[in-house]
């Protein structure tokens, strides 16, 4: 087995899209189904001539954007909404032997949601 030396970088991205379609005796309503991105980084520096690696992990678990517009038959209860989830995540890591390593870190997170209507707008 071989073991990881030095530091490695990882980046990611996704695409998430939501073509919703809402029909009621009212109206209708969809929302803007452009794609939105999500990104993903990681890093880890293995210390020279010691058994540990430190790492660094910044990811998004999940978040969306919807859209439907000002002219739905909903506008009085929603709008629009948006939902931020992100996730940084430090950590150290122990080799105790060849195949076998623990790590440790905290999650840490922070969320923003900003939901909208044609009264009020909630951040």
């Amino acid at each position: 087995m071989k073991i990881i030396e030095g530091d490695q970088l990882h980046a990611g991205l996704y695409l998430i899209s939501a073509n919703t379609k809402f029909t009621s005796p009212g109206g209708s309503a969809h929302t803007d189904a452009m794609a939105q991105a999500v990104p993903q980084l990681y890093y880890t520096h293995a210390v020279k001539d010691t058994a540990f690696t430190v790492g660094l992990g910044i990811y998004a678990p999940y978040g969306l954007s919807l859209d439907y517009g000002k002219a739905t038959p909903f506008a009085p209860i929603a709008e629009n909404g948006k939902l931020l989830y992100a996730t940084i995540n430090p950590v150290v890591a122990w080799r105790i032997a060849p195949s076998l390593s623990i790590a440790v870190g905290p999650t840490i997170n922070y969320v923003n949601a900003d939901l909208e209507n044609a009264s009020f707008d909630f951040q």
